[in-house]
């Protein structure tokens, strides 16, 4: 324990307290939730209650940097990071001992505790609640006990260090980012009680090379260590850190979900024309794919499904998909009026859009750094959210009359962007400082949005006439 913290008076330490009650804003902790700490008992730092029903839990925190949690029932959800009780001592809290009688873990309860190294959470456990231990960061081991049954989003996210897990047959749910961005985890087991994984439960574990599922397990299954549903018609998860250059997806699988090469370092992934669907951010940021072909099978893509795949050369449909169009290795829907991804690493220095095009996507050519021009035609009607976010190299560009919206973000980031010209005086551009990038001066007409635009988030106007 620090030494200042040892010095400070009780008194002073409750006076820090933030947050001891759901919807309690930080501060503002009624005086009955504080037990008061007999001077006598020098180990104990401070103490309150922690129940969901009020008094049905307390807690001690003691100068040994041990939270131990007592009495029966549930620890209440806190809804934000600074709301525990204990917030103050986060940084402090080595161990937490959760003693038997507790039934469930609330939202948040334990979040932020950095330089927590140990848990020990009884059987009486049924349910760990979101957030709980989000960015534990010290955090290098935990075993669930037998009778809990859910495992809440984000509960153990960020856990850095945390080398090992165990999961046990109790479990049926594990929800979204339970387990994401624990980086140091390198394989996990699912029982054979699991039920419900969400898509992204163990998004971007950077060291996880397996997840193996209990071949008695009635609704998931892994072969090579990737995640499937139990006949293999939805590929859930393929781990980060495995092994491989390439990888074919097998011939049973209909839906690639999303997120679910996340992060992946594969060269090479072939799409069996067993495929349909490929579903949000399905190949989001594999940063070493360089093309990939979509089969005619495929008759759904998601949005973002390749975004900032950043070596991303060519993404090519075979020419009998009903659905989809590729043109030079850029996507389109089938009758090309949607251009939906332009390819980051495509070795172009200028592009002009098709006249078939009516509407960019949503981050269309976000990330395309190596382009310093795009013609836009007169067919465009629409410019998505973050279209050209990010493009480095872009030094003017000229927005048709018939451009009638602009979405967020669209030339945020855009940080060689000098001139940006408005020619439909009634274009829609989305309110928000962050649509065009500051360095570009504006051009349009008198009293036209463009101009109100500019005079709204302080930006150059020049008139059109």
């Amino acid at each position: 324990m620090k030494a200042f913290q040892k010095l400070v008076s009780i008194s002073a330490a409750f006076a820090m307290l933030m947050g001891g009650c759901r919807g309690n804003m930080p501060g503002e902790i009624p005086s009955e939730n504080l037990h008061s700490v007999s001077t006598e008992d020098s180990d104990i730092v401070a103490s309150g209650e922690c129940g969901a029903e009020g008094d049905n839990l307390t807690w001690t925190f003691d100068d040994n940097g041990t939270l131990t949690i007592s009495g029966k029932g549930a620890i209440m959800d806190y809804e934000y990071d600074s709301a525990s009780p204990w917030h103050n001592y986060r940084y402090d809290i080595l161990n937490i001992k959760i003693e038997n009688g507790v039934t469930s873990i609330g939202e948040r309860a334990f979040c932020t505790c950095s330089s927590l190294t140990s848990i020990t959470i009884p059987d009486s456990v049924t349910s760990i609640g979101s957030f709980a231990f989000e960015t534990c960061s010290s955090l290098t081991t935990i075993t669930i006990p037998d009778n809990v049954t859910s495992i809440g989003e984000y509960a153990f996210y960020d856990c850095s260090s945390l080398t090992s897990i165990t999961i046990p047959d109790s479990v049926t749910t594990i929800e979204s980012c339970a387990f994401g961005h624990c980086s140091s985890l390198t394989s996990i087991t699912i029982p054979d009680s699991v039920t419900s994984i969400e898509s992204d439960a163990f998004d971007w574990c950077s060291s996880l090379t397996a997840i193996d599922v209990d071949t008695n397990n009635e609704y998931y299954a892994s072969e090579d260590g990737v995640l499937f549903n139990k006949n293999k018609t939805e590929l859930i998860q393929y781990p980060i850190a495995k092994d491989n250059q390439k990888y074919m997806i097998p011939d049973s699988v209909t839906s690639i979900e999303s997120y679910a090469f996340y992060h992946c370092s594969l060269t090479s992934i072939t799409i069996p024309d067993s495929v349909t669907t490929i579903e949000y951010c399905a190949f989001n940021q594999c940063s070493s794919l360089t093309s990939i072909t979509i089969p005619d099978s495929v008759t759904s893509i998601g949005l973002f499904a390749f975004y900032d795949c950043s070596r991303l050369t060519a993404i090519d449909v075979d020419t009998n998909n009903e659905y989809y169009a590729s043109e030079d290795g850029v996507l389109f829907n089938k009758n090309k009026t949607v251009l939906i991804q332009y390819p980051i690493e495509k070795d172009n220095q200028k592009y002009m859009i098709p006249d078939s095009v009516t509407s960019i996507g949503d981050r269309a050519f976000e990330y395309c750094t190596s382009l310093t021009s795009i013609t836009i035609p007169e067919s465009v009607t629409s410019i998505g959210l973050g279209a050209f976010e990010y493009c480095f190299s872009l030094t003017s560009i000229t927005i048709p009359d018939s451009v009638t919206s602009i979405g967020d973000f669209a030339f945020e980031e855009c940080s060689s962007l000098t001139s940006i010209t408005l020619n439909n005086p009634n274009c829609k551009i989305f309110d928000s400082k962050s649509t065009i990038h500051y360095s570009a001066t504006i051009y349009g007409y008198e009293g036209s949005t463009a101009q109100a635009y500019a005079e709204k988030y302080d930006r150059e106007f020049i008139s059109l006439g």
